[in-house]
């Protein structure tokens, strides 16, 4: 797993032209894995919310869905939410806040739920997820990725405090956003 996180660090990189970023990035790394079990409310009998609509605070996260639907994102727009199909074998990649905020909104971090309906009664999920280090949490987009055309949409910001207040704050732009105002609708 450890090797597929690095190939989808690496492919970012590249297409963004960040390639001699790659090892002081992955190097600041850090990996973990969560599993993640989810109940349908019994009281509900057509669908239920298991997870509310969020965005991860993480560089990114690998979802091993193991065939059982419930994950959706959200459009752009907000205004509909896209099934996200497990197909066996495969993983679904998201990307965090983290790199929403170091890739200065270039990628961007898809707000996502887990909705369960009939007859599913409960998911099961494993999620790998890369994070910075304790040691190295600060979050600070690249130069390259800051010109005029590009004017830097989050302040610098150390990962951890963020993650410990996201709860107060509500949003990443809240917490560290530049007093520039930008659509993150990106084509």
């Amino acid at each position: 797993m450890e090797e597929l996180i690095q190939m989808i660090h690496r492919m970012i990189l590249e297409s963004l032209g960040l390639e001699n970023h790659y090892d002081s990035h992955t190097k600041s790394l850090v990996n973990s894995m969560r599993f993640l079990k989810y109940y349908k409310d019994s009281s509900d009998n057509e669908s239920s919310i298991a997870l509310s609509s969020h965005q991860d605070s993480t560089f990114i996260s690998i979802v091993c869905q193991h065939n059982v639907e419930g994950l959706e994102v959200q459009t752009l727009d907000g205004d509909e939410w896209i099934h996200a199909t497990p197909i066996a074998n495969s993983f679904t990649v998201l990307a965090g806040e983290a790199f929403m905020a170091w890739t200065n909104g270039r990628i961007r971090a898809p707000i996502h739920q887990v909705k369960l309906t009939e007859p599913i009664e409960k998911r099961y999920a494993v999620v790998f997820s890369t994070t910075p280090s304790f040691a190295n949490d600060m979050i600070n987009a690249p130069e390259e990725l800051v010109d005029a055309q590009n004017p830097l949409l989050f302040k610098p910001f150390k990962y951890y405090d963020y993650v410990n207040v996201k709860e107060d704050y509500g949003s990443l732009k809240a917490y560290c956003g530049a007093l520039v105002t930008i659509s993150l609708l990106l084509p």
